[in-house]
This record gives structure tokens, sequence and C-alpha cells, in this order.
């Protein structure tokens, strides 16, 4: 930057400007020449603060251009209002969403572009906008009489830059319609979304209500499992004991013929201790088979006081005699004398109960038909739940277990249980049983063997029960069938007779002591190839055995009460396996 000149050599050069030329040629040559250097460096000095002030313009209408791109293509909408709410400036975005070129909208009030139901809301908040300094937020309906509805956010600012000039509205506008489109998807979602919850949650309260009354009949299983469990022990003793005196009653006794009535109920005993094991537990019932037409005649005979009191008649339809059902006799005659009591019930007197048989091809079927009232559709789903009755107005009102019994029976063997009614007419249940083939197993009466082991010197059994009773009838019944059996009531008193070698070992899995079934851990690690038959009052226990001592020989289970038969054939088994490897 050149020097500025002094103010007296200015003011010189300024007089000097107004000399004439006469005068000019008349100065001094040293002062003219001085005046005009400094002419020079001034007009160096306008050239160059003009040439300033062009770059400086340029950059300005460059800086302008480039906002007025930006401010014109923004994806939001701008406008500039007045005090009196006309538009003055506006972008292309916000003159797409009003619809409008730009120019149309300068001079244009704005709540013309306006739904006319939220024009009142519009003036609201352009009033409290300009009462205001901060930034106001509305969301408004424009209005499109040809077109698709659109909402747009309004964000409007009162400013008045610099202070003293006249305040305008600016305004910024977004298109929300998708987002508030979004918005009723989601509030119907969550309206479809509570029902559902309603729905499902009315299903979880039934779920809750079904699973308490599974938790009653868990604790009714527990407990019945629990009563079977304590009576076994001395139904086991007192039937090895009977079978004792049975052989010392001669037949030709005046009282000998109470000796098979006995028997036969000592299986009644058996066959419903049992039931009460397998009743609601998850223990598939044993494999047994019996001839159709004697189940359905044992199935009568249970409900016959039954049909006599209610004047009702059952009506069977020709039954094959060769058929035999592969299912336990007890279980499936207890389903049908539960099935015909119910029908019985139901049915006015003087009327029919028909039974029908059927061989399907894969199932046996049984069809029990009454002409009773029938079920209303609303009960037919809640038939077979347990403690659910629909004879509660009834003359003899039920418990509601019956049916719910039956049905875990016929699941138990394999089967179904199932039911079509009709109000006013009747109602028939199907007991559905599988066909299939069944091992052979030792027949079940208690009877003793008329037979020796042809070696018992060969063999060595220790037999180890707490039940003094049991244990000494056990014994005799096993030596007199020709076994060499010792006993042992303790835990130490068997691994005492366990110092020496033994053939089999038939032991109680419930033995006092014995919670950590350390005493077959024993026995296992000092006889490890030793065969063990296991009795027990309870199947748990049994189970457990397997479990914790998995490597233990187990040959076989026993539930007690015994079925000598049975524990004979497998003893002989068993032993004569042990010879052959002895050899």
């Amino acid at each position: 930057m050149a020097k500025k000149p002094s103010i007296s050599l200015r003011h010189r050069a300024e007089e000097a400007l107004k000399l004439t030329a006469q005068q000019v040629r008349q100065m001094p040559k040293g002062v003219l020449h001085e005046v005009l250097c400094e002419l020079q460096l001034h007009q160096i000095e306008l050239e160059m603060q003009n040439e300033d002030l062009r770059q400086t313009k340029f950059l300005l209408e460059s800086s302008r251009q480039r906002f007025a791109e930006l401010y014109d293509f923004s994806p939001v909408g701008y406008l500039t209002l007045d005090a009196a709410s006309y538009i003055v400036e506006a972008n292309q975005s916000a003159a797409q969403l009003l619809a409008h070129p730009s120019s149309a909208l300068l001079g244009c009030r704005l709540e013309q572009f306006i739904a006319p139901a939220d024009q009142p809301a519009l003036r609201s908040h352009i009033q409290k906008a300009q009462q205001s300094d901060q930034k106001e937020t509305i969301e408004l309906a424009l209005h499109r009489p040809h077109g698709p509805s659109c909402v747009v956010s309004l964000i409007t600012q009162m400013r008045g830059d610099p202070p003293g000039t006249t305040q305008m509205l600016y305004l910024a506008l977004s298109e929300v319609t998708k987002r508030k489109q979004l918005e009723e998807t989601v509030r119907q979602h969550n309206a479809t979304l509570r029902t559902l919850v309603k729905k499902r949650t009315q299903k979880i309260r039934q779920l809750l209500q079904q699973r308490l009354q599974g938790q009653k009949l868990t604790a009714l299983g527990q407990l019945a499992a629990g009563v079977a469990h304590e009576i076994n022990n001395p139904l086991a003793a007192l039937m090895n004991a009977f079978a004792l005196v049975k052989t010392a009653v001669p037949s030709t006794h005046p009282k000998a013929h109470f000796l098979s009535k006995m028997d036969k109920e000592f299986e009644r005993l058996v066959t419903i201790i049992r039931h009460m094991y397998q009743l609601y537990g998850s223990q598939p019932l044993s494999d047994s088979q019996g001839k159709a037409a004697e189940l359905m005649q044992d199935a009568v005979r249970l409900v016959q006081r039954k049909l006599d009191e209610h004047v009702v008649t059952v009506q069977c339809t020709p039954i094959d005699p060769a058929w035999l059902i592969p299912a336990p006799t007890g279980p499936l005659v207890q389903v049908l004398a539960n099935v015909l009591s119910n029908a019985i019930e139901v049915s006015p007197k003087g009327s029919v109960v028909r039974v029908e048989m059927e061989q399907g091809h894969d199932d046996w079927l049984i069809h029990v038909s009454d002409r009773g009232p029938g079920i209303a559709r609303k009960d037919l789903p809640r038939v077979f739940e347990p403690f659910y009755s629909t004879k509660t107005l009834s003359s003899q009102p039920g418990m509601g277990l019956g049916l719910s019994i039956s049905r875990s029976l016929a699941i138990q063997m394999g089967g179904d249980l199932s039911v079509v009614s009709q109000p006013g007419v009747g109602s028939t249940f199907t007991v559905k049983v599988p066909r299939r083939e069944l091992k052979k197993e030792p027949d079940d009466a208690l009877t003793i063997p008329n037979r020796k082991r042809k070696n018992p010197a060969v063999s060595r059994v220790l037999l180890v029960d707490d039940e003094p009773t049991f244990l000494e009838a056990t014994q005799i019944l096993l030596c007199e069938a020709g076994y060499a059996c010792e006993t042992a009531q303790t835990i130490e008193e068997a691994l005492g007779k366990l110092a020496s070698p033994i053939d089999l070992l038939i032991s109680d899995v419930g033995l006092p002591g014995n919670t950590e079934l350390w005493f077959f851990r024993a026995v296992y690690h000092r006889w490890p190839k030793l065969p063990v038959l296991l009795l027990s009052g309870a199947l748990q226990e049994i189970e457990r055995v397997k479990v914790v001592v998995p490597e233990l020989i187990i040959e076989r289970v026993f539930l007690k009460p015994l079925n000598m038969e049975q524990l004979y054939a497998v003893m002989e088994e068993v032993l004569s396996m042990q010879e052959t490897k002895g050899t």
C-alpha cells in the first residue's frame, strides 16, 4: 500500500489543480514533480481499491447465487410472510407442497392453502409466533380438493433483522403424510394387538385354570401313590403268608372254597393299587389281552345294579367269540363301565343303551350310544376336563372325574376316548384301543408251582427286605420251590452275607439307610457281574436306581405285591444263564 501523502502536500496539489496552464509553467520544477508523483500514487491506490471491490462484489454475487439455489432447491419448503400473513417469498419445495408455481404464491395469504377445518388453528399458530421469539410447531392438512390428502408440519419464527426493520415470519414446511399414515397404521396394529392380547390373556387364564386342575390331579395322584406304596408292603407280606396257609389247607376242608374267593379278592386289591399308580401317571399300562365278549360282559355286570335302578337295558351287537382285544383287561373294563354308567345316568327310564364293537384298520372301536338329552355345544370341549360335570342339576350330580379318568386310562393304553353329541337326540362315546401284537407273559394267577429245581445246591439266592413278615413268607415259598434262599433284613446284614459269592440278589429298593442308594453301589463294586432283581412298592424308586446306578445288572423289576409265578420264571431264566456261563 502506497504511503498516504501529507496534508500539506495534498493541499498544495489541490491548489495546483486550480492554477492555469501559464501558472503551472511558472511553478518550480521540483514542486511540480512532487505533485505529479503524489497524483500517480493516489491513482494506483484507487485502482487497487477498485479491484478489491470488484472481487468482493463477485464473491458476494456468487454466494448469493449459491444461497438462492440452496433456498430454492431445498427439500424443505420455505415461506416468508409479512405481518399480514401474505407470502413474500417461496422456494420450489413450498410451491410443490402448495401445488402452485412460486410466482403465483407471492401476494397470497397462506390461509387459503390450508384445509378449512385447520384454518383457525393456523391463525392461532401465527398469532402465537408473532408474540414469541421462540419457534412454534404445528401440523396442518393442506387444502387439496382434487388431489390426495397431504399433511405438513410448520415450524414458524418471527424475525426482524436488523433491529428496527419490518418483522417477517419465516416458515419451514415438511410433508408428514407418510408419517401420519404410519402412525395410523401403528394405531390400528396396536388396537389389533390389544385385541390379541385380550384373547391370549383369556386363553392364559383358561390354561392357568387347567393347570390348577392338573395340579389338583397331580396332588391326588401323589396321594394315591403314597397310599398305594404304604399298602403294598403289608399286602405283599399278607399275600405270601396266605400262599403258605393255602398249601396247608386240604381241599376237603369245609371252608376250603373260601381260598379261591380270597385269591380273587387279593387280585382285586392288587389291581386297585396298581390303578392308583397308573391313573394319573405317565407310565404305560402293562400289556395283556382279553376276549372282547368277556370284557363287555364284565363291564355290564359292574353296572347291572345301576341298570336296575334306572330301568335301562344294554343292547350289544353280536361279538365274535374269537375276538381278542390287546389291552389290560382291568383298566379297559373300568373304562367301559364308566362310559356305560354315564350313559345309564342320562338315559330316560325304559330306554336302551346300545353298544357296538368293530375292527378298524389300526384300532378296535367300541361305541356306546344313549338317548339322553345330549351335550350342549358349549360344554362339549370340556367334557373330559377333570372336575367338570354337566350333571350338576340332576338328581345324581357327579364329581366330574369319571370321564376324565376313563380318557386318561384309554390314553395310557395307547388309545383314546372321544364323543359326538346332538342336543335332544343323545351322545355316542367311542373307546379306541390300538391293534398290536403282544409279548407273551406268564399267567397272572396267584398259584404255587408244583416244581423243584433240578440242582438247588448249584444256586445261592440272597433276599433282602426290611419287612420281616414278607421276608419270612417269601423265603419259605422260595425254599419250597427248590431255591437255596438266605435272607437279610438290614443293609449291614446283607453286606455281611455278600462277603461270600452268591448267584442272585433279590432286594427291596426302599431299605432303611439306603437314601443315596449306596447299598447298590457297594454291591456293584464288590460283585460287578452279579444279577439283581429289584422289588419296590413304588415305580419311582426303581427308576431312580436305574439313573443313579446305571451300571448295576438289573435283570427285572417287580412291583409289590409280587406275582410269585412271574418271579419263579425270571429266577429260573437268570439262574439257568448263570449255570450256563459257569460251565
